[in-house]
């Protein structure tokens, strides 16, 4: 009985697939690296095969993801802005409720023992409430999870930037802003790729 081809990595083909460039490019990029892959599996490892065919799928992202911008409609850029929003809205619920839960679990005043754990737990809930968001708005975007998890980050990071110059003003306080976003950010795309990783088990091939 003949063993079948091994399949390229689902996760990575997915990710090309959903990132909205024009269809005469996405698939002329997917179906050049299937035929490629398809010939390091016979000629190599598949391990080494699949190294590869990542390598050049992430090298294939920047040009579609120029493709999506000038592909990209009116339509498309009200429906992700509707998408991002409402992830956005429902993340800093989540914020809030577990800064709530914070202050009935530690009653000011807070002393210094105290600290270190409602740093911790804050820190959790933040981490929890960006991921979730970014998961979120890659579940609300089937046709592309991953471009909207990036947008929902730069709408974070812009947040970040302007509520200090709101609050303080300076231009001291927006770099720290922007600082402060970068460690937001990471935690938003992760929350999408979690999202992109799930649907690419939904059909056969490795992830």
């Amino acid at each position: 009985m003949t063993t079948p081809p091994a399949p390229p990595p689902r996760t990575a083909e997915l990710l090309l697939e959903t990132l909205g460039a024009a269809p005469e490019l996405r698939d002329a990029i997917v179906g050049d690296l299937a035929e490629e892959y398809a010939w390091l599996v016979d000629a190599t490892t598949v391990r080494d095969a699949r190294r590869w065919y990542w390598r050049e799928a992430l090298r294939a992202v920047p040009h579609l993801l120029r493709s999506s911008m000038r592909a990209a409609t009116w339509g498309d850029v009200r429906r992700r802005a509707g998408i991002v929003l409402s992830a956005f809205a429902i993340g800093y619920v989540f914020m809030k409720i577990g800064g709530l839960g914070i202050h009935l679990a530690w009653r000011a005043p807070w002393t210094v023992e105290s600290m270190p754990a409602i740093i911790a737990v804050s820190r959790a809930v933040w981490t929890a409430a960006t991921l979730g968001a970014g998961y979120v708005a890659a579940r609300i975007d089937e046709r592309t999870p991953l471009l909207s998890a990036m947008s929902l980050a730069l709408l974070f990071m812009s947040v970040d930037a302007v509520t200090p110059v709101i609050l303080s003003g300076g231009a001291i306080s927006i770099v720290s802003g922007l600082v402060a976003s970068l460690d937001v950010a990471p935690f938003v795309v992760l929350g999408g790729w979690l999202r992109l990783r799930q649907l690419s088990r939904r059909v056969p091939g490795s992830t």
